[in-house]
């Protein structure tokens, strides 16, 4: 069951975060504690639900790629309900391969659309990326059935030096929940107040993020459905989560490119028809995936 307590350490892992901690560098647990003014413990034992729940599958440490010299595309494919499996069982030999995530989509009125898949690929060009398209070819069925290629960002910021970089390697590994500055100081020898200086200027610029993955699937009580609308100067982060309903049931958004993307937590499909009136009267463009999850690919190579 997702209680207000849940609901609020979800949000906790919104991103971008819009604002700073002055615990960067400490374990999330503590930073989600102080956030919202609850022990330490009872966060840990709340997640720990979730996760033995099957809701939240994995809370990793993820890079933007605004910093770096590659960039991060999806790509949605509809109706193949064959590559969640392929792909995943297939990690190890792609390491160019993020995560995998996956749903249901419905249109605006709860029509049925159908399955799917989105890949997430780590890639320097564009050319790179069909170069690895053809790669994923050879593994996936009508691969060339695409629905979108997604580029995540067109904007650049000063890349990462080579100590960021070394430090980032050693910080993706860890967990954020249980995050330890000294193992990455053992780990790269680099001196602890400078691994300590760095990570939190890091995690201030955005430049690691902590993400929360999802199986909304395994939800016993209630739906998470996602709804995905086009960004624009009229339609931002602010105006969606100023919608009253919307507001009330909203856990966690995430802007990826153009596209924001918002989970929510309601009682029935009765619930979601009322979230979807309420968007409708602020855009007639989006669509609404339920029964969501992803999986991610631990041997993917950022560097």
């Amino acid at each position: 069951m997702i209680d207000e307590t849940c609901q609020n350490i979800i949000r906790s892992f919104e991103w971008p975060r819009g604002e700073s901690c002055d615990l960067q560098s400490r374990p999330s647990i503590y930073k989600i504690s102080k956030t919202l003014g609850i022990h330490p413990l009872t966060i840990k034992k709340k997640i720990n639900e979730m996760f033995s729940m099957g809701i939240i599958r994995n809370i990793r440490y993820y890079i933007d790629d605004r910093f770096n010299e590659w960039n991060r595309y999806f790509v949605l494919i509809y109706n193949n309900t064959k590559i969640v499996e392929i792909i995943s069982g297939a990690f190890q030999s792609l390491p160019y391969v993020e995560r995998v995530s996956y749903g249901h989509l419905t249109d605006r009125n709860l029509n049925d659309i159908g399955f799917f898949a989105g890949i997430s690929l780590i890639c320097k060009t564009e050319s790179d990326l069909n170069r690895k398209i053809r790669q994923l070819s050879e593994l996936i069925p009508d691969i060339d059935k695409f629905y979108l290629i997604m580029k995540e960002n067109d904007e650049k910021k000063t890349p990462l030096d080579s100590t960021d970089i070394t430090i980032v390697k050693s910080m993706i590994k860890q967990n954020p929940l249980n995050f330890n500055i000294n193992k990455i100081h053992h780990e790269t020898g680099i001196p602890l107040r400078t691994v300590r200086r760095r990570v939190e200027k890091l995690l201030e610029r955005d430049a690691i993020y902590e993400e929360i993955s999802f199986d909304t699937g395994k939800l016993e009580q209630g739906i998470m459905p996602s709804i995905i609308v086009k960004s624009s100067p009229e339609l931002n982060m602010n105006t969606l989560r100023n919608m009253h309903f919307s507001d009330k049931k909203w856990l966690i958004m995430k802007k990826y490119g153009d596209f924001i993307f918002m989970i929510y937590h309601v009682r029935n499909f009765n619930e979601l028809g009322t979230l979807s009136s309420e968007f409708s009267k602020v855009t007639e463009d989006f669509m609404i995936s339920y029964r969501n999850g992803s999986f991610n690919n631990p041997h993917v190579k950022y560097f």
